[in-house]
């Protein structure tokens, strides 16, 4: 028992390793330029006295396509910038050499260049999931706009829709988010709106702050660098759609989506297939990729056809994976995808939106129905149903044993037809926020501390149940959330054909949920003092 606990904590320490960037002292086992290095999954960086050296791993269908390389050098800087690393890392670690010798760098947490320009130090250091953090540290009345940042070695540089920029590389890019920029003024973090701006060579980046910077306190610049992938055979023959994404409890990346590729005779044919690799034409399928996205380490094709996407996912403590369908169908997997445990709908359903999570054995799953059995309602905080359809919100036991079954079950709806239901458990697990999008009509039950109590047009439907075993007798909160023109519905003409959805997202914290959707309104409620307050149109 003593020997599986101790094998255990080892095995926690290598997880956790995995997501780490330790700066190791150039001992011989780098170039003999190289002043500090890392290596993590995705490749490695060389810090110089002059420049740092991205060495990107590149890989395609499984297969080695070796490194790209991508010099970083700071036009205008200090040149021999001193390098001063934090206090020593608990990791040790040592090289065997050619000759049976020995070496033992030194390893470091953290390091600092320091004046790379002139009251201008750059502190490198590990982010979440093993990604780089750079900060610029800008003393007090020192000039931010001397810092610029050359990238040579990428095929491009490209700024996405959010205004971060994308280092283009042949198939693993890397991103740099946009930073936090801040100064702190008696105590208290302000923040500055910034943006990263590339020169006409494309290669040379700057940054742009919005507002007054103090010039009696020091600024600090703090972006992150992160490396992701494209997600595809690059043939044209083959289509790959993903439709939802879930973090694994060893943070590795859960995948699920459709395919019409047999992926065993031609993509990732290096990858052993988990529990089926035959693909009957478009069919769902899941990928298990590891937690920096530069390699799928599982796949299995699901048995469920193409009107079949995996809506939503969730991951049990014990690493078993949930996966709710868009036609009602519920599957459960082993977290290594190799073993199908459960394949069917507990109660039938016209669509499962969205699962959440409490234990191994319980779970909640949302969406629509055209009636339920009397019995399975029975006493729920909505038990009437109208309308064509009825958004439901179900919670399930007996998971662990591979035959879930339902709990209670309650509808969500009035007298018209609901047609989305999202769902989200807050940390602490003792509430399910909801938003449902309806069709309008009437007949809804009682709005309960509302704070929109008039419908008109398609609208969503807002609230929170308590999470619990028995059946609740009512809901928490129960609202209206739209104007006077429509929500959560979506349509729009693609190649020639109309295409209509209707969604919402929900999230929420320890005392806040969030709602996220569309909406045709200029009159929402409460947008006074929101980052934008007039619809922009659709």
């Amino acid at each position: 028992k003593r020997n599986k606990e101790n094998d255990k904590k080892i095995l926690e320490v290598v997880r956790k390793s995995t997501n780490k960037i330790w700066f190791e002292q150039n001992a011989g086992q780098f170039s003999n330029d190289v002043l500090y290095g890392f290596r993590t999954s995705f490749g490695s960086m060389g810090i110089y006295k002059n420049k740092l050296r991205i060495s990107a791993a590149q890989k395609n269908n499984g297969e080695d396509k070796g490194q790209q390389i991508v010099d970083i050098t700071f036009p205008g800087s200090t040149q021999n910038w001193t390098v001063v690393p934090s206090e020593k890392s608990s990791v040790k670690g040592s090289y065997n050499q050619e000759f049976g010798s020995t070496i033992n760098p030194e390893i470091f947490n953290e390091l600092t260049l320091k004046n790379v320009y002139p009251g201008v130090n750059l502190r490198l250091y590990s982010g979440a999931k093993g990604a780089l953090e750079f900060d610029w540290l800008v003393s007090k009345g020192i000039d931010y706009n001397k810092i610029k940042m050359n990238f040579n070695g990428q095929d491009n540089i490209i700024k996405d829709k959010d205004g971060n920029i994308v280092l283009d590389l042949r198939y693993q890019d890397i991103n740099i988010v946009i930073p936090e920029t801040y100064q702190m003024i008696n105590g208290t973090k302000k923040l500055f709106e910034t943006s990263m701006v590339a020169d006409k060579t494309n290669k040379t980046l700057s940054y742009v702050l919005s507002g007054n910077v103090n010039p009696d306190a020091p600024l600090v610049i703090d972006p992150v660098m992160q490396w992701s992938t494209y997600f595809d055979n690059n043939e044209t023959a083959f289509d790959e759609y993903a439709y939802s994404i879930h973090i694994g409890i060893n943070d590795e990346v859960y995948v699920g989506g459709l395919t019409n590729r047999v992926i065993s005779t031609s993509y990732m044919s290096g990858v052993a297939a988990g529990f089926s690799g035959a693909n009957v034409g478009t069919e769902a399928v899941i990928y298990r990729l590891n937690p920096n996205g530069t390699a799928i380490t599982a796949w299995t094709m699901t048995g469920a056809g193409a009107s079949n996407r995996p809506a939503d996912m969730g991951i049990f403590p014990d690493g078993r994976v949930l996966v709710g369908y868009s036609n009602g169908l519920i599957q459960i997997f082993s977290a290594n995808l190799s073993s199908r445990i459960y394949n069917a709908e507990p109660f039938a359903v016209n669509a499962i939106n969205a699962v959440q999570i409490v234990d191994n054995d319980i779970f909640y799953a949302s969406g629509t129905t055209a009636a339920l059995a009397a019995a399975l309602v029975s006493g729920a905080p909505d038990a009437t149903f109208a309308g064509t359809t009825e958004a439901f919100i179900a919670r399930y036991n007996n998971a662990s044993s591979g035959t879930p079954t339902s709990q209670w079950v309650t509808y969500v709806g009035g007298n018209n037809t609901e047609n989305f239901a999202a769902i989200s458990l807050t940390p602490d697990k003792s509430k399910l926020a909801f938003a449902v999008q309806t069709s309008g009509g009437s007949a809804f039950p009682t709005l309960v501390n509302d704070v929109d109590a008039t419908i008109a047009g398609s609208e969503l439907v807002v609230g929170v149940l308590p999470q619990q075993a028995s059946m609740p007798s009512a809901f928490s909160v129960l609202s209206f959330l739209g104007g006077s023109g429509d929500e959560g519905d979506f349509t729009t003409v693609l190649s020639g054909i109309t295409v209509s959805c209707a969604s919402a997202l929900v999230a929420c914290d320890s005392n806040y949920f969030y709602i996220a959707g569309n909406t045709a309104s200029t009159n929402l409620p409460g947008t006074t003092g929101g980052f934008q307050t007039a619809n922009g149109g659709g």
